[in-house]
């Protein structure tokens, strides 16, 4: 898995006699390998959710869920935050989701051992 994040700071008029609002994003751009990507498909792992946040300020969409699915067909997730402090927790939040997500493809690239002991 190859991962590159980016900050950049932009600004958007939402009206028009509004002064412009300047926003924060923090973008990840994910790379999965072929053999990532084949242990999604083999264990249907493009649902599972690999990060999820609210945004109250939004009225079509409060909660985001960024699924496996999602992070493969856009090749990444980002979110706009309002100040640099959320864009780096955010950060912090998107890296500590893609650790799981390894451990988990790494959990999932192969069946467990059988075994037999006493107690």
């Amino acid at each position: 898995m190859k991962v590159t994040i980016n900050h950049t700071e932009g600004s958007e008029k939402t009206g028009i006699f509004s002064k412009p609002k300047t926003y924060y994003l923090a973008k990840f751009e994910v790379q999965l390998s072929e053999e990532e990507l084949a242990i999604v498909r083999e264990r249907d792992l493009s649902d599972a959710v690999l990060l999820t946040w609210e945004d109250p300020n939004d009225k079509f969409v409060p909660v985001i869920h960024v699924t496996v699915g999602n992070l493969i067909k856009n090749k990444g997730f980002g979110r706009r935050c309002a100040t640099p402090a959320d864009a780096k927790r955010f950060d912090a939040e998107g890296r500590d989701a893609l650790k799981n997500l390894k451990a988990a493809l790494e959990e999932n690239a192969t069946t467990g051992q059988s075994d037999s002991f006493e107690l």
